[in-house]
């Protein structure tokens, strides 16, 4: 014995629905969005965020903006300027160095000349 399940009222369940996308699309557009993908290499733009890589050298033109803002982010600027030290401290104590060697040549200290000449080649590399 059984009870009879109740009929469920589509109209009702739609109306409950479309009040919940309705509050969806308001308060979280971003989920209703279509993902913005690259049409040579099918790479999304949610990848690009997820691993700081694109797919292609297309992926430039198909992200445009969203690249302009994440480089922003990520390199103090949307300009790649490569590889650099973050000071010039390592040219300054060359220079010393350097310096120090014409001194210690200038008064004949060769033993002191000799030491700053292989601090020098070590430094260089």
């Amino acid at each position: 014995m059984n009870p009879e399940p109740e009929e469920e009222n589509p109209d009702l369940l739609a109306g409950v629905f479309k009040i919940l996308i309705d509050h969806m699309k308001q308060h979280q557009p971003y989920i209703f969005e279509k993902e913005k993908v690259c049409p040579h290499c099918d790479t999304g733009l949610s990848d690009v965020r997820a691993t700081g890589r694109l797919g292609c050298p297309h992926c430039y033109e198909a992200f445009g903006e969203e690249l302009d803002y994440f480089f922003t982010q990520a390199q103090h600027g949307n300009q790649h300027v490569g590889k650099q030290q973050p000071t010039n401290t390592r040219n300054t104590e060359l220079a010393e160095l350097e310096n120090h060697l014409q001194e210690a040549i200038k008064k004949e200290d060769y033993e002191m000349a000799a030491v700053l000449r292989d601090k020098i080649k070590q430094y260089k590399g």
